[in-house]
């Protein structure tokens, strides 16, 4: 998947890229005209221009160290902004609005604490970068008088030098202001391109659809430690299975490992013995569906977002909100013509993970016949632990509604 974080860093780094030839061709155009009105007052600003690059790059290894902290942590905040904001009637619901608050504010002074770091930083590398331009600017100025005290340049000459010895140093100047953002920027998009290119499988879809996990392991990019760790587990088809356990346990990501959305660090998951990369992704797509906690639904009605799983009939739509239970509640409220805000404001988080859940049911029906799955914890699993297990009506192929 590709993120929409990285496509917005092509216009940043488009500017630094243009930017960056322009600020070494200028110097030396400006050089070739200029040298031949008053070489020595051309010559010593034209040798200046390279110490902005040097400075530049003693910044560049200062700085590398904090700017990634910066961008972690910007990103964290914006991620738990959004959050509180999503779930502010839940928190106001359960009066738990004042520790949202808290963690907001702690997260906020984290912030402006690495966001003074980078601002002193970047502003020392101005002052230095400001003192070498117009210093240079200044002394080929003084050059250019003295040639004219002299005799040794016309007054029209010295003029053209007065006015352009400042334009030797500012397209530099303008590469360092957007030096930081723009080497960010690049280095995502690099990173970004350099990932191998995953080979499609080609392998069709088992008629029993029986899991196994071995040795399953995985990582998220930049991660500390791993989200799961050697997890081993069988799951018979059919049949159904609760995933359960503490919050932050893994049950998200072994979802969505089962459903194809990551790829293993460590280990494989194989389908009647043949391996989820061997599958063809579109068929495993269609015969698999995930039912996050952040599924997304539109603006519409409730029948509109039923039928983007595909051709129901309004008794297929009332049948599949009838097995999530929130027909009795829709019922009430308008039916299929519900109106829903932009993604479900005016429902609650349970009724909307209800409502998607209700979506993938009917996706089931379009593609297969429902099965219930089983899924048995191994032992080593950290999945393993006792908890409580959700009951839900029969789900199509790896449907996993007890993830969160």
């Amino acid at each position: 998947m590709i993120k929409t974080r990285l496509i917005k860093q092509l216009g940043s780094s488009s500017r630094y890229l243009s930017q960056f030839v322009y600020a070494f061709l200028a110097p030396l155009t400006l050089f070739a005209v200029l040298v031949k009105i008053d070489a020595p007052a051309s010559i010593f600003p034209f040798c200046a221009v390279p110490v902005i690059p040097i400075v530049i790059m003693v910044v560049m290894l200062v700085a590398q160290k904090i700017l990634s902290r910066y961008f972690a942590i910007y990103h964290q905040l914006a991620d738990t902004f959004l959050e509180k904001m999503q779930g502010m009637t839940t928190l106001k619901l359960y009066q738990n609005d004042s520790a949202a608050e808290q963690e907001l504010a702690e997260e906020s002074e984290h912030f402006r604490q690495i966001t003074m770091k980078v601002l002193t930083m970047q502003l020392l590398s101005t002052v230095v970068m400001d003192t070498v331009a117009y210093g240079g600017a200044a002394c080929g100025i003084v050059i250019a008088l003295n040639n004219l005290r002299q005799g040794q340049v016309s007054r029209q000459g010295a003029i053209i030098l007065i006015l352009l010895a400042a334009s030797y140093f500012l397209p530099m100047r303008q590469l360092g202001s957007y030096f930081h953002i723009g080497m960010k920027a690049s280095d995502q998009i690099f990173a970004f391109l350099d990932l191998p290119e995953k080979a499609a499988g080609q392998t069709s879809l088992p008629k029993k659809m029986a899991w196994t996990v071995s040795d399953l392991s995985f990582t998220y990019p930049d991660a500390d430690q791993a989200a799961l760790n050697q997890i081993n587990l069988s799951i018979p088809a059919p049949g159904f299975t609760a995933i359960a356990g503490l919050s932050g346990s893994g049950k998200s990501s072994l979802a969505a490992l089962l459903a194809g959305r990551l790829t293993p660090s460590k280990g494989q998951i194989t389908i009647a013995g043949i391996p989820l990369s061997a599958l063809s992704p579109s068929a495993w797509q269609n015969a698999v569906t995930l039912v996050t906690s952040d599924s997304y639904l539109f603006n519409g009605s409730i029948k509109d977002n039923q039928l983007m799983a595909g051709p129901a009939s309004d008794s297929d739509l009332i049948a599949a909100l009838k097995e999530v239970r929130l027909w009795d509640f829709l019922a009430k409220n308008s039916g299929l013509d519900y109106q829903l805000t932009a993604g479900a404001t005016n429902l609650s988080d349970g009724q909307k993970q209800r409502l998607a859940l209700a979506r993938a049911l009917l996706k089931g029906r379009n593609h297969c016949q429902p099965r219930r799955l089983k899924r048995r914890h191994h032992p080593q699993s950290p999945q393993g632990s006792p908890g409580r297990q959700d009951r839900g009506p029969g789900l199509p192929p790896a449907q996993h509604p007890g993830h969160r």
